[in-house]
């Protein structure tokens, strides 16, 4: 059953279509184009040949024949691409792309070589596209990252266009605009497999008697019959296969707010304490891949994801599973194991999970599949209910990007609106398919180790584990359940974890945090975490830790003295090892920072002490900024607890996970604070302004270093370089920056 026509029929059969001419011109390219693949010889080598990568991908994914097929960019002013371009190492050679296909097939009858140009049988067809074939929604997008337009299809941002229609539904006050919008919002979701949205859109649609209500009310009733249908055929696989939805960056916590995947905890197994080794989605691929650290065991060496470099993957195939991946780091994986013909970072998840589904119903044999969510959880949170987000959705065009308030609003919104897609995409699965439901990595500083991972269906027993579990066994617990071994898995509980990050290492991104005098995140360290605490080293011997479980100050050094012992080194070789061969000039420049500063670094620490050394005192920090976060560092454990609360307007700041109750701004009277320490230069006029009028001392850590002797030019965490030490001959030509 091919699912996926199956839906496009039902939307042609009822007219929702009706508001997007180019659905059908679409379906009608996509035969041609089918059409046209069958004709080519069968196992033949074909080029596709385009100005963007993104027109090849969508040939590849519109099209199975074409899936494999080689390409070559070709952008505008680089022709010399095809200066050493031999045509007849192919039996087809087909342009992809609409835009300057005129000129590209000019240069490519200069140079003799034959070819076929798509959009030349389009026109054959009857199809005179003045767009490209896929293009449904415009020509221009706005690129996120530089905050311009762009005729970048890879920034199309479904969710956006979803917001701003329900928005002008909403604005309109005549039956046939508000007719037009909604049938428009539909389509939209129905276009991207958002089908929990749809239905519900769909149900608003009737219940308001809108432009053709009836036919909308059979469609509605045509799609519940054919999700039935894939249900059926779904619980009719009868392998057993584990589904995991990789939930990018949501950090343990952040699932509060989102029932279905609380209601597991009611049924399945959830780990209070997974953690990831290396905070960062590709790092976390390898280590639960291979089963081994990125720095230490030089997993980050590792460019391909087989059988011969995974114990996961070996582990897979002695039983008989099928390993799939849908996720950005496709390009790591055989082909045979891929399923992302085409991935670009805001290419609607709803689509992936709908388009694995259509792929299993194909298959029989048992598979483990990686389902890559990307933009729901992670920042910029694509999934905003536009019923309940009042304002805009950001960055926005005309608003800029949003405020920390903001952004939390529309990440809860987001996580949610996920949430309700995660549960109607499992509610299609056969219950005996076991599924895994993860994140990577946390967005927090303090976070940013600690995951949401969590295991439902396949018989799995109602289990807590609240030890320690770290991804490196990720590939035993896999072992565990595909044996039906429920009883070991609480064995993988550790005493410890290890937790590291090896230095940064891309030139070009080297060069810029150069240019911004930023850089002291870019260094490698080494961390242990326990029960009750996180501790990391970085190489130069920096120490940050925090308190994580319900310990006393007498444990927590007790841990903190075994953390300091069992850390260790790093094993890489910055100045020697060509993969950091960029890194090695911040490393030269914090060698210098620390042979002259090293004594400045422990006053302005023993000042910061100093600073909380009333022991009677009950202390605030207003904001719960990188500084607050960084003065509660420098502290020990006993001058920490005199910090009773962080004053933020938002309790979803950086400082959320420290022990301090956060409070608004506007209720500070109704708590006693002594002291309230201002740690930011930016705004401090501002907070002591706000702070005037209150009982409490309030105290402006910059001027308060100075008072001591402790001159800061910037904020007081940041290290105070001079021209000398940056002075590496850092090769800026080099990476092009």
């Amino acid at each position: 059953m091919d699912i996926t026509e199956r839906l496009y029929d039902l939307i042609e059969a009822y007219h929702l279509d009706r508001c997007s001419e180019r659905f059908a011109t679409y379906r009608k390219a996509v035969n041609v184009l089918k059409e046209l693949a069958e004709g080519f010889p069968n196992g033949g080598k074909v080029l596709l040949i385009g100005r963007s990568q993104i027109d090849i991908d969508q040939v590849r994914m519109d099209c199975d024949k074409l899936a494999d097929a080689k390409s070559l960019i070709v952008p505008v002013n680089q022709g010399k691409a095809l200066d050493d371009f031999d045509g007849s190492l192919y039996d087809v050679v087909m342009i992809a792309s609409l835009s300057r296909r005129l000129e590209l097939a000019n240069a490519l009858s200069l140079r003799h070589v034959c070819f076929v140009d798509l959009y030349d049988c389009f026109q054959k067809a009857g199809l005179y596209l003045e767009h490209d074939y896929y293009q449904l929604f415009g020509g221009t997008y706005l690129n996120v990252n530089t905050y311009t337009e762009t005729d970048n299809y890879g920034f199309f941002d479904a969710q956006r266009e979803l917001f701003y229609t329900f928005k002008a539904y909403q604005r309109a006050e005549d039956f046939g605009s508000r007719s037009f919008y909604l049938q428009r919002v539909i389509f939209i979701c129905l276009f991207i497999k958002d089908i929990s949205s749809a239905k519900k859109y769909l149900s608003l649609y009737c219940e308001q008697k809108l432009n053709a209500f009836a036919e909308y009310e059979h469609a509605l009733s045509a799609l519940n019959q054919l999700l039935e249908e894939i249900r059926i055929a779904m619980q009719a696989r009868r392998s057993q296969s584990i589904w995991m939805f990789w939930l990018d960056a949501l950090e343990y916590g952040d699932d509060q707010n989102m029932p279905f995947l609380q209601s597991i905890s009611k049924e399945g197994i959830t780990f209070e304490n997974a953690y990831t080794v290396t905070p960062y989605t590709q790092s976390t691929l390898r280590t639960l891949f291979f089963g081994k650290k990125v720095g230490d065991e030089k997993a980050y060496a590792i460019e391909r994801i087989d059988e011969d470099s995974s114990i996961l993957y070996r582990a897979l195939k002695k039983r008989g599973v099928a390993c799939w991946y849908y996720g950005l780091y496709w390009m790591m994986f055989p082909k045979e194991n891929n399923l992302s013909v085409c991935w670009h970072r805001q290419y609607p998840h709803t689509a992936r999970f709908w388009n694995a589904i259509s792929k299993m119903l194909t298959e029989d044999r048992p598979v483990f599949l990686l389902l890559h969510e990307l933009t729901g959880s992670h920042w910029p949170y694509l999934c905003g209910d536009p019923e309940e987000l009042a304002e805009c959705f950001y960055p926005d065009p005309y608003h800029g990007f949003a405020s920390r308030n903001q952004q939390s609003r529309q990440k809860k919104s987001s996580l949610r609106i996920l949430d309700e897609q995660l549960a109607f995409y499992t509610s299609l699965l056969p219950a005996n398919d076991i599924k895994i439901y993860m994140s990577d990595h946390g967005e927090t500083p303090l976070g940013r180790f600690h995951t949401v991972f969590k295991i439902a269906g396949g018989g799995v027993p109602k289990m807590e584990i609240p030890g320690l579990f770290t991804y490196l066994d990720f590939y035993k617990l896999v072992e565990h359940l595909l044996d039906s071994d429920f009883s070991a898995i609480p064995q993988l509980e550790r005493a410890y974890v290890e937790v590291q990050d090896f230095p940064y290492y891309n030139g070009y991104a080297i060069g810029q945090y150069l240019k911004q005098k930023s850089i002291a995140h870019l260094l490698g360290y080494r961390g242990i975490v326990t029960s009750n605490m996180v501790y990391i080293k970085n190489d130069f011997g920096k120490e940050e830790y925090w308190q994580t479980g319900p310990a006393s100050i007498e444990e927590l050094n007790r841990e903190l003295s075994l953390c300091r012992e069992y850390v260790g080194q790093s094993s890489i070789d910055v100045e020697h090892e060509e993969k950091f061969q960029y890194s090695k000039y911040i490393y030269r420049i914090f060698r210098r920072y620390y042979a002259r500063n090293r004594a400045y670094e422990n006053r302005k620490r023993a000042v910061i002490q100093e600073l909380f050394s009333d022991e009677k005192a009950v202390y605030g920090i207003r904001t719960g900024s990188w500084a607050a976060m960084h003065l509660i560092l420098e502290l020990p454990f006993e001058l920490r607890k005199r910090i009773a609360y962080i004053i933020d307007q938002t309790d979803d700041c950086i400082c959320r996970n420290l022990t301090c109750k956060i409070i608004r701004p506007e209720e500070i009277s109704e708590f006693h604070i002594d002291k309230i320490i201002i740690p930011v230069r930016r705004k401090r006029d501002y907070f002591q302004k706000e702070l005037a009028d209150l009982s409490a001392e309030v105290i402006e850590l910059t001027s308060y270093l100075a008072e001591h002797s402790v001159k800061c030019t910037g904020d007081f965490f940041q290290p105070e370089f001079t021209a000398d030490d940056l002075d590496v001959d850092f090769p800026f030509e080099e990476v092009r920056c």
